[in-house]
């Protein structure tokens, strides 16, 4: 993740069976978001995304979301998480921007409370060139939601290709 990279073409399901590529984004700007699955009114930062997104989207502004872990439980010694479940998350925090499933099919157990990259945030230009990588903390989304915000201002890609009648 390089700033000024063109991001690599990939193609992932979302929480509604879809298959979304990358490049049908070209032109948009892209926050490429990953994180776990938490359950509601513990301080998730994805109902704030789904605002900038509702506010923003008409500009350009895509959402792909990845989550690498589903719920967890502590048992007094050990968390356990569970696999992401894109479809609960969406309803748990209104989403309506894509999310995928990311993380491992099991559940994961580990003796202290660490979930890597919690949140991370990439942000692509309208180009898909990797403009601010590898920010990762929820106090950081003011800094994450300027830069979007600068990044829309920008102008896009021209098509240098005819387009259909």
């Amino acid at each position: 993740y390089d700033p000024g990279q063109l991001s690599s073409t990939w193609s992932h399901v979302d929480q509604h069976d879809q298959e979304l590529h990358l490049h049908r984004f070209l032109g948009n700007v892209v926050l490429i978001y990953i994180d776990y699955e938490e359950a509601p009114g513990l301080g998730h930062i994805s109902p704030q995304v789904q605002e900038a997104y509702e506010t923003y989207r008409d500009q350009g502004f895509v959402v792909l979301n990845f989550l690498t872990h589903g719920f967890f439980v502590f048992n007094g010694q050990t968390f356990i998480f569970e696999p992401p479940n894109a479809q609960r998350h969406t309803d748990t925090h209104g989403l309506t921007f894509p999310v995928f499933e990311h993380g491992t099919p099991q559940p994961i157990s580990t003796n202290y409370y660490y979930v890597p990259f919690s949140p991370h945030w990439t942000i692509l230009d309208r180009h898909l060139r990797i403009r601010t990588p590898s920010m990762s903390s929820h106090t950081e989304w003011p800094l994450v939601l300027a830069d979007i915000e600068t990044y829309l201002a920008e102008a896009g890609p021209e098509i240098d290709w005819p387009m259909p009648d």
